[in-house]
């Protein structure tokens, strides 16, 4: 009625497509390896020292500090001070 089975022709196709899939599989992962290069993470890693200054000075003096920034990246930075006066919201000095 339906006519006989051939078993060893199908096993042959499946095995004919998985051989096909694995081979475009691995040239799909070959290529991907070809083109990806190396990739890093920058990032900015600075420092500025001392953190934190309290001082008091009576009215008419004046005083001089130092500030020290450092870099800590890879990468080299062009830096501009500039001084604005604040005032904290809290007695942690959050602005």
């Amino acid at each position: 009625m339906f006519g006989k089975l051939k078993i060893g022709n199908s096993m042959k196709i499946e095995n004919w497509k998985l051989k096909i899939i694995l081979i475009s599989l691995s040239f799909a992962f070959w290529v991907s390896g070809i083109s990806a290069s190396k990739v890093s993470a920058q990032g900015l890693s600075l420092g500025i020292y001392p953190p934190l200054l309290e001082v008091t000075i009576q009215p008419g003096k004046s005083i001089t500090q130092v500030y020290k920034l450092s870099n800590g990246g890879e990468t080299d930075l062009a830096m501009t001070s500039l001084i604005v006066p604040f005032e904290p919201s809290d007695e942690f000095g959050n602005i």
